[in-house]
């Protein structure tokens, strides 16, 4: 419902791009999509990338603000790996939280393994599709499709439909 997706805004001080609240305003929250489906809103926090079923309890008790930090990936693999590499120290352990990792980003849907397609909702890629594969680890995994959130879900509806046994 509106009241929800403004709760969800305003509980982690984003604004949501408008084609994706459009999506869960007039078409749903989650469902049929790309690879294992849409996540639902409230399952699209990036603590759900790194919680793992005994370790829910803890990560649903902690304070979350990376929604509202800026995305901080270029697209540029080396600059990337810089930036990924600055959230680690000296010993590979990370400095701050795993919040700090991941932030001005949702998860949009889950590939398998460590595959991910996320929307980007802060920083200079507002709006933007991008994709991480964390089986590299966290260093080299972020990539950019160039495309909205509208963009990439038509695409995957058109793909679906043009299947001879759909």
């Amino acid at each position: 419902s509106h009241d929800e997706v403004q709760d969800f805004e305003s509980q982690y001080k984003v604004s949501l791009p408008c084609d994706y609240k459009q999506f869960l305003l007039e078409l749903g929250n989650g469902g049929a999509g790309p690879h294992y489906g849409l996540a639902k809103l409230q399952n699209s926090h990036p603590k759900h990338m790194i919680a793992l079923p005994w370790t829910q309890e803890y990560w649903n008790n902690q304070p979350f603000d990376s929604l509202s930090k800026d995305f901080p990936y270029t697209g540029n693999r080396q600059q990337d790996v810089i930036i990924a590499d600055s959230f680690y120290d000296e010993n590979g352990d990370e400095k701050g939280s795993s919040d700090d990792i991941f932030p001005g980003m949702l998860i949009i849907s889950h590939q398998g393994c460590t595959c991910w397609n996320l929307l980007v909702v802060n920083g200079q890629f507002k709006g933007e599709m991008w994709e991480y594969d964390g089986s590299s680890g966290y260093q080299d995994g972020f990539m950019t499709t160039n495309k909205d959130f509208k963009t990439w879900y038509m695409e995957w509806l058109n793909a679906f439909f043009q299947q001879p046994d759909r």
